[in-house]
């Protein structure tokens, strides 16, 4: 996959952007066709004042398949509005940048809030060395700063907005875990620490994270110790190609929004 070999912070954008335009494109197409229909309904061109340019210079739409993609559209707003709500982040029930739980049960994540905070508990903690502890730590602060939660929130309203984007969600948090590795490497200065950090939290867990939360050892965790132990080195040919990826997304939502702007422009002032 193309993007587990980008670099991370790019990868995360570059997957948001393409999953905002790949939405923004098929919303686009279906308000071309539903307006398309409309505006060639006789009763309303002559009541509402549809301007004879438009009507004139774009083909009828079908009424049943204007009527289809209106209701395609609403189905579609309704999926995404509902996610993206469904994954507002909640008032933080702490003000304490990390919250210790006493548990023997071993696991750590990053709650997003107002204000996030990260939950460990003491059986996590015991089951990491002082530096392992410091990687961990550094982790999931590190999604927190950097919002991580807001880019999933976007990919997830889109995947549900259009069901073909939902390979994305597990690729954006595949994405936003490679960056937080990537972080907390600056932050120690040991890419082969964070690899084994990585490792003895995967190994020592017993229980999972939220759905909403990020948790170091739970994601692709084979994938993420071996990029760590790679040469790290920069990329330019990779960033180009996925750049230019989601440039042509763009450029697919700007041709059908080109329609929809043509038509603002011809509708008739009352």
């Amino acid at each position: 996959m193309l993007q587990r070999r980008l670099p991370p912070a790019f990868a995360v954008r570059a997957l948001t952007l393409l999953a905002v335009a790949v939405a923004g494109a098929v919303a686009t197409s279906l308000a071309v066709l539903v307006v398309g229909a409309v505006a060639h309904v006789a009763w309303l061109e002559a009541n509402l004042g549809w301007c004879e340019t438009f009507g004139g210079s774009h083909d009828a739409v079908p009424t049943p398949v204007g009527a289809a993609s209106a209701g395609a559209l609403a189905l579609m707003a309704a999926a995404g509005v509902r996610r993206w709500r469904r994954l507002a982040p909640g008032a933080g029930a702490t003000d304490e940048a990390v919250e210790v739980i006493s548990s023997p049960e071993a696991v750590a994540y990053a709650v997003p809030g107002h204000p996030g905070h990260v939950v460990v508990t003491t059986g996590m903690l015991r089951s990491l060395d002082a530096a392992e502890r410091r990687v961990l730590l550094a982790h999931e602060h590190a999604h927190l700063e950097r919002g991580h939660h807001r880019y999933l929130r976007i990919v997830h309203a889109a995947a549900a907005a259009v069901p073909l984007l939902r390979p994305l969600r597990g690729q954006i948090r595949f994405a936003t875990e490679r960056w937080a590795d990537e972080d907390a490497a600056v932050f120690v200065g040991d890419r082969s620490l964070v690899a084994r950090a990585i490792a003895a939290a995967a190994l020592a867990r017993t229980a999972t994270a939220p759905a909403s939360a990020f948790a170091m050892a739970d994601v692709a965790v084979i994938e993420r110790v071996q990029a760590l132990l790679e040469p790290h080195q920069g990329r330019v040919a990779e960033p180009a190609a996925g750049s230019f990826a989601a440039a042509g997304a763009v450029a697919v939502a700007t041709v059908q929004l080109h329609h929809l702007v043509a038509f603002a422009f011809h509708v008739c002032s009352s």
